[in-house]
């Protein structure tokens, strides 16, 4: 079985422990940096492979969006999860924007943990209902504005109905089985996707796709 190489950053020594024993006692998981500071955590994303990155968005030293945000850039293979408090949902946000996959709670049990890093895995974008309630007031509040197809960038077929089934929620086994890909050949597309409409996760790329009417039904 396949390790996830995973970097923990979390300033709390104890909280940093524990996030570190739940993905150690993962069978999956494999622990390869854990970090306090913004600046240890640049710098090994910037020169090492990893492949997921469980981030703190309140640090002595700055925001971990800063971190999550290299690590799209860097490591575009990469996922990135959140691990924050629901007091923080602005920045949460900020942090889904700039290429987080998902949330995760601190308070969270560690098998509700697990559960978010595996469906994060398979191409979901678990959220906590609080955020999750947060964006949809927020897109309310700012409804995206629609505009003529024409001026939608051009997807072929196939990325057209993978981008369908990502809107509808499939997570890529999902997408896979529905349109008769590879497993390995549905995240080529969703990267292809989020290229041509420079996006960097699931929940941005369906607003975006919405907002150019990009979307069937």
């Amino acid at each position: 079985m396949t390790k996830i190489r995973t970097v923990v950053l979390e300033d709390n020594p104890l909280a940093n422990d524990r996030i570190c024993k739940i993905v150690s006692d993962w069978d999956r998981g494999e622990i390869v940096g854990r970090h306090l500071l913004v600046k240890d955590a640049l710098r090994q994303i910037e020169i090492e492979e990893f492949d997921l990155l469980i981030a703190d968005l309140k640090l002595p030293d700055g925001s971990g969006v800063r971190v999550v945000e290299a690590a799209t850039k860097t490591r575009p293979d990469a996922l990135s999860i959140v691990i924050s408090s629901l007091t923080e949902k602005r920045v949460v946000v900020e942090a889904l924007q700039a290429g987080a996959s998902g949330f995760i709670n601190k308070d969270d049990p560690a098998i509700h943990i697990l559960a978010s890093i595996e469906q994060m895995l398979e191409g979901g974008a678990p959220i906590s209902s609080g955020i999750a309630r947060y964006l949809v007031d927020a897109m309310r509040k700012s409804p995206p504005k629609v505009v003529k197809c024409e001026d939608a960038p051009v997807l072929t077929p196939r990325e057209q109905e993978v981008l369908n089934a990502i809107a509808r929620g499939f997570t890529n086994r999902e997408v896979a089985e529905i349109l008769n890909l590879s497993r390995n050949t549905v995240p080529v597309h969703i990267r292809n996707i989020y290229s041509k409409l420079q996006t960097s996760n699931r929940t941005e790329t369906t607003y975006e796709a919405r907002r150019l009417g990009m979307l069937d039904g």
